[in-house]
């Protein structure tokens, strides 16, 4: 943001000036009391100004000004004081200022403006009353007041002097400050500050690809002796290269007279601040070119980014296929307040127990998985096999951990053989930050699905995991579950449904379970009860248990980072191996169900009561002769996964009959849970 402050002659002049200039321009105007109608005029060079609220009041005519605006939900003040050398009016705007500050309190503020007071060396009563209001509230002025504004020219002499200040709040820092020459005969120079404000909005780091071709080149051409030397080089170069998204997406845009309005200017600059007033006439002469340069360069930037939208912008209109798949919370429309979020999640992957009566049948598993064996070629199929490429909080980006040389790669790989055998993963890769998708119109906190999103490192390790277990899977993992497995789909279950249909004389039950926050509310010994049933070696089960215990999150809300908390159960979503993790789950039940109702490990034939249930996922089907078991199998998965610290979806929930292939359509009937846990003996009842 550029904020510039000067005297303006008139209002129409200088309005039409500005506004033919490229962006938004908000003008605003205090109209001094004098004839001349001189005053200190205020431009906020705002994009998108319809979405800002900006607000305006002149509080004192020609003397005080309150602007207020709105940046990401974040209030902004700007007062803009003229206050005279003789001290007329002081005490009321003093008054004024006194009032709004205590009223912006804990807000983005800005007191800037001709105050014609010297603040480091305050002479008398009028300065030190203003500096003991600045030091009150304090806020800080780091422009040096020695930068002169104002030039005066007399007879045989040029008189120099800073009446113009800039305060602004502890929240905001001011990067820097140019003098400008003035292109008006006003005594005051134009400046600009930019400032940044001290918030974690657009909290991700992006590196250019000019400088991600410079780190992996100084990378590859050093030598490291341990991961630990390569993890430090990489951090320091991803902190020095990193920087801010630009959200307005705009770039600097070079023109044809960039240089020749640089070297005019310092010519002007110098003209007006070092001549002696003889040189009038060269100065006039100068100003007008610049000002001819000026109306040329605002007509070449408007070509040249009407160029750009033409190229980039207005193509992206047609890609029908992002737009449809890209989800996103609008969270101008959100009702609830950040804490709110914060504290439901922080609740969700909080634990509520600590064991479970769930008693573990028999194991159809049977042989469990070996320990995956991580090398150079494993890093390198993993990463070709990977596309999320969103760093996590560390900033450091799936494509420089790709660009790196063999060499280095195999001291990842050691470091993951490592982790392994020492059973858990460094403390800093259990930090993560939650991108927090819509599932539909979100009306409560359980519309929101949480994507946890950790270190790179993380994410490649789990992926060979992950990968490597994918043949044991589909080899141990029985066929009712058809999710997330190798050589496996869920239309597999579609089929053998319609195969049912047309092959029983009479028609049957289907009940769909839907197991709510599924992934979310897992708890830790639910996990270790889960790998212990598939016979994951111990080195293994330790390995999956210690890296998943203690997670460190932050959430994104409004592209900001909340406060941080602490995960203490739940399969985190975004992390590679989770789906086989849940599968491992559903296995417990399915084993269960093989002991206690005598259904066979793989039914050969199609039998209604044999099946006995499918699992899509975290979805379980539960097919049921409906005149004969249904209750009985009902309360028996309701109980298991309440023992399992699962609780069941009652709203997304449903049972249909399945009618034979001679019944009509119109005979299908649908019904939705209003009770799950104590089904009645009549299932119309118990269906509601």
């Amino acid at each position: 943001m550029s904020i510039t402050e000067t005297h303006l002659k008139t209002y129409e002049d200088q309005k039409e000036a500005y506004n033919k200039g490229n962006g938004s321009i908000f003008f605003n105007s205090l109209f001094g009391a004098r004839k001349a109608q001189k005053g200190t005029a205020l431009f906020h060079i705002l994009n998108n100004k319809r979405k800002r609220f900006i607000s305006n009041e002149n509080l004192i005519q020609g003397k005080l000004q309150w602007t207020r605006f709105f940046s990401r939900n974040k209030p902004i003040n700007i007062i803009t004081v003229y206050a005279s050398s003789d001290g007329e009016d002081d005490d009321e705007i003093i008054n004024i200022i006194i009032h709004l500050l205590l009223k912006c309190e804990n807000e983005f503020n800005i007191v800037l403006g001709d105050f014609n007071i010297n603040t480091r060396k305050p002479q008398n009563s009028r300065e030190k009353e203003w500096k003991e209001l600045i030091e009150c509230f304090q806020l800080k002025e780091l422009i040096i007041p020695e930068n002169y504004t104002y030039v005066r020219k007399v007879i045989n002499s040029v008189q120099k002097s800073r009446p113009d200040h800039i305060f602004v709040s502890n929240n905001i820092r001011i990067i820097r400050e140019v003098i400008l020459p003035p292109i008006s005969k006003n005594d005051h120079l134009p400046f600009y500050i930019d400032i940044e404000f001290e918030t974690d909005y657009c909290w991700r780091n992006f590196i250019s690809r000019k400088d991600m071709n410079q780190i992996s080149t100084t990378l590859n051409e050093s030598h490291y002796d341990s991961f630990d030397a390569l993890q430090k080089d990489i951090s320091e170069m991803v902190n020095k290269f990193s920087f801010k998204d630009d959200k307005t997406n705009l770039k600097y845009i070079n023109t044809i007279n960039k240089k020749e309005i640089k070297t005019k200017e310092i010519e002007l600059l110098h003209l007006v601040t070092q001549g002696k007033g003889q040189n009038i006439e060269e100065i006039e002469k100068l100003r007008n070119n610049i000002k001819v340069l000026y109306k040329e360069t605002g007509a070449d930037i408007k070509a040249k980014l009407s160029e750009n939208f033409n190229k980039h912008d207005s193509s992206m209109i047609y890609q029908f296929d992002k737009h449809l798949k890209e989800k996103s919370i609008d969270w101008k429309n959100i009702q609830f307040s950040e804490e709110e979020i914060v504290h439901h999640f922080e609740t969700k992957f909080t634990s509520v127990s600590k064991s479970s009566d769930f008693e573990n049948p028999p194991s159809t598993v049977k042989k469990g998985p070996k320990i995956p064996q991580i090398s150079l070629k494993t890093i390198k199929e993993a990463i070709s096999r990977m596309k999320s490429n969103t760093p996590g909080l560390d900033s450091i980006s799936f494509q420089i951990i790709r660009n790196l040389k063999d060499e280095h790669l195999q001291l990842i790989a050691d470091q993951f053989e490592n982790c392994i055998q020492q059973g858990n993963i460094p403390e800093e890769w259990k930090s993560g930050w939650v991108k927090l998708l819509p599932k539909r119109d979100i009306q409560k906190l359980n519309d929101i699905r949480p994507i946890t999103i950790l270190p790179i490192y993380y994410r490649i390790l789990f992926n060979i995991i992950a990968y490597e277990l994918r043949q044991w899977a589909s080899k141990h993992i029985n066929l009712r579950q058809q999710a997330f497995i190798s050589h496996r789909n869920t239309m597999n279950h579609g089929l053998l449904l319609s195969s049912l249909a047309k092959k029983n004389k009479s028609s049957f039950l289907l009940v769909n379970l839907d197991i709510e926050g599924a992934y979310d509310s897992v708890e830790d010994h639910i996990i270790e009860k889960a790998l212990t049933h598939c016979k994951f070696p111990d080195e293994l089960k330790t390995f999956i248990l210690n890296s998943y215990k203690s997670q460190i999150l932050q959430l994104e809300i409004d592209h900001h980072l909340s406060r941080p908390f602490t995960k203490t159960r739940g399969i985190p979503q975004g992390c590679p191996l989770a789906p086989l993790i849940y599968d491992c789950i559903t296995q417990l039940i399915i084993d269960k169900c093989i002991q206690q109702w005598k259904i066979s490990i793989k039914p050969t034939k199609l039998n209604i009561n044999d099946i006995g249930l499918l699992c899509f996922a975290d979805d379980i089907n539960l097919v049921s002769n409906r005149y004969c078991n249904y209750n009985e199998r009902l309360d028996n998965i309701s109980k298991w996964l309440g023992q399992l610290s699962l609780k069941i979806n009652p709203s997304k929930s449903m049972a249909t009959t399945l009618p034979t292939k001679k019944q009509n359509e119109a005979n299908d009937r649908r019904y939705y849970y209003t009770k799950i846990q104590k089904p009645s003996s009549t299932w119309t009842l118990s269906l509601g």
